[in-house]
C-alpha cells in the first residue's frame, strides 16, 4: 500500500491497538497509530506504521474518516495509551531533548519516547 490521503482511507479494529487499514483496489495492510505532532495535541495528526515501521497513511484529522474508519482509529489509540510491560530493550538512543526507545513487550515490538531527565522506575518486585 502506498501513503494515501484519509478519502479513500478505510480502518478496522483488529486488536492490541492495531488496525487493518484499506486503499481502494489494495490489499489490507496491517498498521498502528503513531501520535505525531504538535505536543500541545498528541492526537491530532497520527502516523500509520506498517510492521516495518514504515508509513502508510498519514491523518490529519480524524474528522475526515468515515465514522467506522475514527471508531477503530480512537480504539486503537486508547489501547495504545495502557501501560505494558517491557520484556527487552532493543535500543535507547538521545533525539532533541527526548530519549527514543525501542523495545519488546509481551503485545509485540514498540517505539516511545521520554523527556532526556525521566527514567522508567522499578517496582517493587524488582521488575
Amino acid at each position: 500500500m502506498t501513503k494515501t490521503n484519509t478519502t479513500n482511507l478505510q480502518l478496522a479494529s483488529c486488536g492490541a491497538g492495531r488496525l487493518t487499514a484499506t486503499q481502494e483496489g489494495r490489499e489490507s495492510v496491517i498498521v498502528r497509530p503513531v501520535k505525531c505532532f504538535p505536543l500541545s495535541e498528541p492526537g491530532r495528526h497520527l502516523s500509520l506504521r506498517d510492521e516495518k515501521n514504515e508509513e502508510v497513511a498519514f491523518v490529519e484529522d480524524r474528522s475526515q474518516l468515515d465514522e467506522h474508519s475514527a471508531h477503530a482509529l480512537n480504539e486503537a489509540l486508547a489501547a495504545g495509551g495502557f501501560a505494558f510491560e517491557v520484556t527487552g530493550i532493543e535500543s535507547i538512543k538521545p533525539d532533541f531533548e527526548l530519549r527514543t526507545w525501542k523495545v519488546k513487550t509481551e503485545s509485540g515490538d514498540r517505539v516511545f519516547q521520554t523527556a532526556l531527565d525521566s527514567w522508567p522506575r522499578n517496582l517493587e518486585d524488582g521488575s
